[in-house]
């Protein structure tokens, strides 16, 4: 992965020249509470000339899919100036303005191309000037389900895609870089934060106390890490978090501070529920364009889960491609040994081979043969490194909606597209998930596999219980200026006139776009999404009408063909805020960016759908709504972008209307004057949901909100306990790495947090836990797949088709047992039942039994954490047992129940 720079042009005889500047930083500051962060970036500029400003400095770099981007500011010297959201090419104008008139400007903008790709440009860089960008944005965090905890993600590479080139250059070899990342974590009041850990990089962590709390302090909800000093960062920085009660589902109530009448909820939980599988059609789709060269021993190993785990008689079939695909088979077969011996037989043959990335035309094919008295189930295994996402969502939505597909989608590597990865998923009313290369990924197979065989939820709502519920149509404001008519005369018109004169400007009066109203909820996602088991799911509600009395609590409810299904959950009021404002009207933003969201299916009063009324106006729609919801809660996107100008010289008034100058302030309060201050207590709240919009001296909003600590009731069901070639595919040569020095941030300015008691200062005199997180480094990559081979992967791997195991030495070194003495245990037990001496395991069928129902203990005893991982083959394997039992005489039979019983004293 080479180092992506921050450059400006320098024209040159034949083309313009990229030079770079000598060093970027970046300094990330993230708080994670509970499912939710927010996180300061901080990045450096510095002209290295001290008599030469630099016309224009651009710098592309990556954000996390669905981030939040709510404040943008720039620091000039001493002046500090603040964006402000506008419609992009309003935007846009103001920048290139004011770079014009010689003013220092800054404009941060979103791709239209991907949504996780962003660029910042910076005007006018005074000689020997430093200027730093500051950018705070808001997320959802996703759930990682292997180690069942949030999973933050910090993009650290934007790496090679295949398709339309676009711009974003990289920089040379060699580029220095240094980044310095700090996380705090902070569970609920009440949890305990057991591990945090990351498979990506080096950390050093604290147990029991966040940064900018004192060394004596512990409580087990917090803990912090800090990115190793030295560490490369060449690909994405990833973090999971392990606690206990983090699953429990909650409802927040926000008020926003400023805009009257308008409230936001939010409803998040983990579902609990079980429900017996559907008969479904699995297509595997599998990445083997050249991209995938050093991820291909992790793609082949969740393959092999995938397959190994497919229970009898589920159709399935694998679509391989690059530039071109091909299927395995023409179509579909039924998972039987025959079938299975084939698929695992081709998984072994599978290579990085096929050249590009034309992952539009492998999902095309994989919806092409399906059987059309089967729902299909599409698992795509990809590192997502492609240009052409909306096509692609479009086509997921359009198979959706046309035959009640599911997509799922398994991003892989270190720098795989996450806003391809969630777009499909998103679009295909699956769920997505990520792994690393070499990370254990057996969960996230399992439960992708589960969520692909679940019947599907019908009618999936989110009851309010208000008065007034949503508006069924939407009005259309009438035009202020009124079209010309066209006026029908008796008298005809010639067709040759003298006096004719084509000189004039051919004008055409069009439609006025018609301006609608905003219904009074907007519901983000529009339709609920599926609920899986294990898989978080979140909903957003837009509220702005004074008339109705808010919720004091909400239900969750939909239908299914083995029953209905719902869960009430409790209303807590968090006050006033931003964040779950933001969140929500970013999740609707992306929602009308792929061609989804309320607007697609308003209809008029007179009951018209506003997409066929006005069909080649919906691009322009859309982008006006998007506009409309990015400049009200200030959220950048794909089509608003911040700017922020300096009006003035260093030494004169400032006099800005679309920035705001800022006075700096520094704390230097220590940590005893800080709890002087402030003397808060933890234990006045017993519990902190939400992150405010508390700043620290940089500008990060680090604290959260006490609410009640009211438990939600289940009043059924839902939450119940849970038993080409290579040069296509390398057409986009970009690669990146985000960068400050390394100082840290300065301690928080508690000022503010005091007025808000929004962030307790807890006291303790049990010094924090901390201990050093290394990744074990070698260059022999074979072997560190090997090393994270577990024994439950060994166990799957030795497991026949039909569900049993053979009595063999590898098993029993697998299971650390004493083979010998194991057989003369059992033969034992069989000669004092029988008073035969027969070596009964010799004979195929008394081993094989023997042998599976030992595995079956083991997994039970000694594996049990990992259930979501041999669930299914295990169910497999006992299928297995009592039909072979079942098929041995009555004699027969009552033994071998004792020697299983016999066995229960090996683990």
């Amino acid at each position: 992965m080479s180092i992506h720079g921050c450059f400006y042009r320098i024209p040159g005889n034949r083309r313009t020249v990229n030079e770079y500047l000598p060093q970027v930083g970046l300094d990330v500051h993230a708080t994670l509470l509970s499912t939710t962060s927010r996180a300061l970036l901080t990045q450096t500029f510095v002209n290295p000339s001290s008599t030469e400003p630099i016309p224009e400095v651009l710098y592309t770099f990556p954000l996390y899919d669905g981030a939040s981007v709510v404040n943008f500011t720039c620091r000039v010297g001493d002046d500090v100036i603040r964006g402000k959201v506008e419609p992009k090419k309003k935007a846009d104008e103001i920048y290139q303005k004011a770079k014009a008139k010689g003013q220092t400007a800054a404009i941060f903008d979103q791709s239209y191309n991907a949504g996780d790709i962003f660029k910042t440009r910076v005007g006018n860089v005074p000689a020997g000037g430093k200027v730093v960008i500051e950018i705070t944005m808001v997320e959802e965090l996703k759930q990682d389900a292997q180690t069942n905890g949030p999973r933050y993600t910090i993009p650290m590479a934007i790496a090679p895609r295949y398709g339309e080139r676009h711009e974003v250059s990289t920089g040379p070899e060699g580029t220095v870089v240094k980044t310095t990342i700090k996380v705090d974590v902070i569970m609920e009041k009440g949890c305990t934060i057991r591990n945090v850990r990351s498979p990506s990089h080096p950390i050093e962590l604290n147990l029991g106390r966040a940064s900018y709390m004192s060394e004596s302090t512990f409580e087990p909800c917090y803990a912090s890490v800090r990115l190793q000093k030295n560490a490369v960062m060449r690909e994405d920085f990833v973090l999971t978090v392990n606690s206990d009660n983090q699953d429990n589902p909650v409802a927040f109530l926000e008020t926003h501070p400023t805009l009257p009448n308008q409230q936001s909820l939010m409803v998040s939980l983990v579902p609990k529920f079980s429900l017996p599988p559907d008969p479904s059609e699995i297509i595997f789709v599998i990445d083997r364009s050249g991209s995938m060269q050093d991820k291909i021993v992790t793609l082949k190993s969740a393959l092999e889960v995938f397959l190994k785990s497919l229970p009898l008689g589920v159709p399935f079939n694998i679509v391989s491609f690059g530039s071109h695909c091909s299927t395995l088979w023409p179509r579909s077969r039924v998972s039987d040994k025959a079938s299975l011996v084939d698929a695992l037989e081709f998984t072994k043959t599978i290579d990085a081979d096929m050249g590009g990335t034309e992952i539009l035309a492998a999902l095309k094919a994989a919806m092409k043969n399906h059987y059309k008295d089967k729902i299909p189930e599409v698992l795509l295994l990809t590192d997502g490194q492609v240009w052409n996402q909306s096509d692609i969502f479009k086509f997921v939505d359009e198979a959706v909606q046309k035959s009640c597909a599911r997509f799922f989608s398994l991003g892989i590597g270190n720098a795989a597209s996450h806003s391809l990865i969630n777009g499909i998923a998103r679009a295909g009313r699956g769920f997505s998930q990520s792994v690393l290369k070499y990370e254990e990924l057996d969960k996230k197979v399992i439960r992708m596999l589960k969520g692909a065989l679940m019947p599907r939820l019908e009618d999936c709502r989110l009851d309010l219980g208000l008065s007034v519920l949503v508006d069924d149509f939407v009005e259309i404001e009438p035009e202020t200026s009124k079209q010309p008519s066209l006026e029908v005369t008796t008298k005809p018109i010639s067709f040759f006139e003298e006096s004719h004169d084509d000189s004039g400007i051919l004008e055409v009066s069009g439609q006025a776009l018609p301006k609608l109203s905003v219904p009074t909820f907007i519901h983000a996602p529009t339709e609920l999404p599926y609920l899986y088991p294990s898989i978080r799911s979140t909903v957003f509600v837009l509220f702005s009408n004074e008339t109705c009395s808010l919720p004091g609590k909400v239900t969750l409810r939909a239908n299914s063909r083995h029953g209905p299904l719902e869960l009430e959950i409790p209303v807590q009021d968090v006050g006033s805020g931003e964040t779950i404002h933001q969140l929500a009207a970013k999740r609707a933003m992306t929602e009308l960016e792929e061609s989804r969201g309320w607007i697609q299916d308003a209809k008029t009063d007179r009951g018209e759908s506003i997409k066929e009324k006005f069909e080649s106006r919906m691009d322009e729609l859309v982008q006006n709504e998007c506009e409309r919801l990015g400049v009200r809660f200030q959220i950048a996107g794909k089509h608003c972008s911040f700017v922020a100008v300096r009006e003035t010289k260093p030494d004169s008034e400032p006099a800005a209307e679309n920035a705001e100058i800022l006075e700096v302030e520094a704390s230097g309060m220590t940590g005893s004057e800080i709890e002087s201050e402030i003397n808060l207590d933890i234990t006045d709240h017993s519990a902190m949901k939400f992150l405010r919009d508390v700043s620290d001296s940089n500008g990060a909003i680090i604290s959260c909100a006490p609410a009640s600590a009211s438990a939600p009731s289940a009043s059924s069901g839902l939450f119940e306990a849970y038993s080409e070639d290579e040069d296509q595919d390398e057409d986009e040569d970009m690669g990146f790495a985000l960068f400050d020095d390394d100082t840290p941030p300065p301690a928080p300015q508690f000022k503010d947090l005091c007025k808000k008691r929004a962030f307790p200062i807890m006291r303790s005199t049990t010094a924090g836990k901390r201990c050093r997180m290394s990744i074990p480094e070698s260059d022999d990559e074979s072997s560190k797949a090997r090393g994270v081979e577990s024994k439950l992967q060994r166990i799957v791997q030795l497991q026949a088709f039909e569900g049993y195991w053979d009595w063999c030495d590898e098993l029993h070194q697998i299971l650390s047992l004493d083979q010998k003495a194991l057989r003369a245990q059992l033969l034992g037990r069989y000669k004092a039942l029988t008073g035969n001496e027969t070596d009964i395991l010799d004979h195929s069928d008394w081993k094989e039994i023997l042998a599976t129902s030992l595995v079956g203990r083991y997994l039970e005893n000694r594996a049990s954490e990992s259930r979501d991982v041999w669930e299914l083959l295990k169910e497999k394997a006992d299928k297995w047992v009592n039909d072979a039992i079942e098929s041995m005489s009555q004699e027969h039979r009552t033994v071998v129940r004792e020697l299983i019983a016999e066995l229960r004293s090996s683990f």
